[in-house]
């Protein structure tokens, strides 16, 4: 089964650029991706930001979206300075000049695919053209990590068929996403990135 990282941390390369030059203490948006509800991610995260602040003299400001792509779109937009995610490293993305420099020290996360415990289906090939249920489309490991392996398994679920696209709507509307959610095929490059941060990133950060 493959195997990946949950998240990084990341730093925009131009958040300190005029640090030197500011006359009053900046304050530095951090944008950690969705796992738990907002009220769960406030509490977790900021305690942690208000001991780095006073530890560093760096003021750090918890910035979330309302969904995980809400929060992805603030750090697309240059509106954080740094962020704790897993979405920045398509080749498009990596273009934007975000440099990482810490991990949450955890073993690595796994995707899964899962059927409920009263039906019939055990192999993943019984899964063709059948009704499969993803998290939001900015979601690493819960969406691209597993629908990438069921297309490369030959396994094709959902979007064109007229009952599941009005899931998909409906899954649309419940997240507020601008635009319909629609999977497409994945294929290896498009997780370049995270291959060539552990090929030249310091042993200790392997």
């Amino acid at each position: 089964m493959l195997r990946y990282v949950v998240g990084a941390l990341l730093i925009s390369v131009t958040a300190f650029s005029n640090a030197g030059q500011a006359a009053t203490p900046r304050l530095y948006n951090f944008s950690p991706v969705n796992q738990q509800s907002l009220q769960v991610s406030a509490g977790f995260w900021n305690p942690i930001l208000a001991y780095v602040s006073a530890k560093s003299g760096v003021e750090l400001n918890l910035k979330l979206g309302r969904t995980s792509a809400d929060t992805t779109a603030h750090v697309l937009a240059q509106e954080v300075d740094f962020a704790f995610t897993n979405h920045l490293f398509s080749p498009e993305r990596a273009k934007l000049g975000w440099r990482v420099f810490g991990r949450r020290d955890a073993p690595p996360i796994r995707a899964q695919i899962v059927t409920a415990a009263d039906v019939s289906v055990k192999t993943l090939a019984e899964l063709a053209n059948q009704e499969v249920a993803f998290q939001g489309p900015e979601a690493f490991i819960a969406y691209k990590v597993p629908y990438a392996h069921l297309l490369n398994s030959g396994v094709a679920v959902m979007h064109r068929d007229p009952e599941g696209r009005a899931i998909l709507e409906r899954a649309r509307e419940l997240i507020g996403a601008p635009a319909p959610v629609v999977f497409v095929p994945a294929v290896e490059a498009d997780y370049q990135g995270y291959r060539q941060f552990y090929r030249t990133a310091p042993p200790q950060l392997r």
